[in-house]
């Protein structure tokens, strides 16, 4: 939207100034739209597009029902696009605009054509856009494995530095050296990018304590997983730099103290190079080992031998893949078993408390579930009674148990979990479920506090006691 308010501002501005221009001049009105019918005649053979796609019939080719302010007041909470990407030019600027708003290739084409009659110059068509733009000094293209772009940390902080968006109040102060110390968050996955295609993106993400969004370090693009020398070694290059030396940027010295790798089970396997978490030796902090049962592994509810960062570091740990090393390694202050926290949103919400919700309500189960249909309508008209004085604090409103359980997404599970569940499940599960449920609630809500602090070995027996009764 910023970008074609942006182009409906120039385009209107040069309309104002040739409407100045014909007015000054002392030319008839049938001469003047014969000239005018003839440039059109002519726009169409060279263009061979049909002036019906050029808008409305007062000559505006870009106008639309919104007025400029409209757009304006609307996207006030948008974040402009070139802040986003300072440094991009035109050709990348229309490229972003074709990805991102999912625009057809005749409709690009015809605004291409549109800017080059207008005397802007740009590639004639999508695939000359897309060659232009890609001629940049941060992509390396990896022939048999797919494109690979590095933005670098430092052009992250960069960007938040100059647009006033890192909040300096946050972080630490060095009072000797004057260096900014900063703690940051890692995010590392990949995800599809098409149903019909193995093509599959795999970005960096990153997010410093002044700052609350993340932003993206680097990104891969092919058909496979990429080589971890491919995606890491770079990154582990400057990460090291900046736990030992610091960056410096725009007059401030920046110095990494802590870093926390956050990533699903199959992501963190991958860039540490260790077994499966569904493999006999899956868990990768402690050294139990797993055994078949039912068509899979299971563990013991017990804790086995805790693993060490040093073990790690030395490559004795028996879930580490032979012959297979990673470039993260090479990173001192990085410890496999310290700075790889679980994974919040899929061990506890899409994992453990999504089971327990399936095997006490979910159809699927058949007599296995624990309570009649009965009264599991009458938990779901309950919910929905209480459902419109949810806060607006809350991403989501709760919804029916009985028809929408398979589509609750982590957020909900998060809901019920932490706030609603005690609440709505009292006066409908038998006592032994809802103690249990109880268990897990309370361990996980004084695990996410930091209030709390004096409650954790109150709540590493809770975890301990639902566990052992699953």
């Amino acid at each position: 939207r910023n970008f074609a308010r942006k182009v409906l501002q120039g385009c209107l501005e040069e309309i104002e100034v040739e409407q100045l221009q014909k007015a000054s001049e002392p030319i008839n009105q049938d001469q003047t739209q014969g000239n005018n019918h003839q440039q059109d005649e002519e726009f169409i053979q060279a263009e061979e597009y049909d002036t019906d796609f050029l808008g409305n019939s007062q000559g505006n080719p870009m106008d639309n029902s919104e007025s400029d302010e409209d757009l304006v007041e609307e996207d006030q909470d948008i974040p402009e696009v070139e802040d986003a990407t300072p440094e991009l030019t035109i050709e990348q600027e229309l490229l972003l605009f074709y990805i991102l708003f999912n625009v057809s290739r005749s409709a690009m084409a015809w605004i291409l054509a549109f800017l080059n009659h207008k005397g802007i110059s740009v590639p004639k068509s999508v695939y000359g856009l897309k060659k232009h733009s890609a001629n940049s000094s941060y992509y390396s293209i990896i022939a048999t494995k797919g494109d690979f772009f590095y933005v670098s940390m430092a052009k992250n902080l960069e960007f938040w530095v100059s647009n006033n968006y890192f909040d300096f109040s946050k972080c630490i102060t060095d009072s000797e050296t004057g260096h900014i110390k900063v703690n940051s968050i890692f995010n590392i996955d990949g995800m599809p990018l098409y149903n019909s295609s193995s093509m599959s993106a795999w970005p960096i993400l990153m997010k410093v304590s002044g700052y609350l969004r993340p932003l993206p370090i680097a990104i891969f693009v092919g058909k496979s997983k990429p080589s971890l020398n491919i995606l890491l070694s770079r990154f582990c290059e400057e990460l090291n730099i900046f736990f030992s030396n610091g960056i410096q940027v725009l007059g401030h010295h920046f110095k990494l103290v802590r870093a926390l790798f956050v990533c699903d089970a199959p992501a963190h396997a991958h860039i540490c190079s260790i077994m499966n978490h569904n493999s006999r030796m899956g868990c990768s902090y402690c050294q139990a080992e797993g055994r078949h049962f039912a068509n899979r592994i299971v563990f013991s509810s017990s804790i086995g031998t805790l693993r060490t960062d040093q073990c790690y570091a030395d490559s004795k740990e028996n879930n580490q893949k032979v012959g297979h090393s990673t470039p993260l390694l090479s990173i001192k202050n990085i410890g496999f078993y310290s700075h790889f926290p679980p994974d919040y949103q899929h061990a506890v919400c899409l994992g453990v408390c999504r089971k327990v919700f399936n095997f006490l309500f979910s159809s699927k189960f058949g007599s296995s579930c624990k309570i009649s249909a009965l009264k599991l309508k009458e938990l779901s008209d309950f919910i929905d009674s209480y459902a419109k004085f949810t806060p607006a604090e809350f991403q989501r409103r709760p919804r029916r148990i009985d028809t929408n359980l398979a589509h609750f997404k982590a957020t909900e599970f998060r809901l019920f979990l932490l706030y609603l569940g005690p609440f709505f499940f009292r006066k409908f599960l038998p006592q032994k479920y809802y103690d249990h449920f109880l268990h897990l609630h309370f361990s996980i809500y004084v695990f996410c506090s930091d209030v709390h602090q004096t409650l954790l070995p109150n709540a590493y027996r809770c975890i301990e006691i639902f566990v052992k009764e699953m």
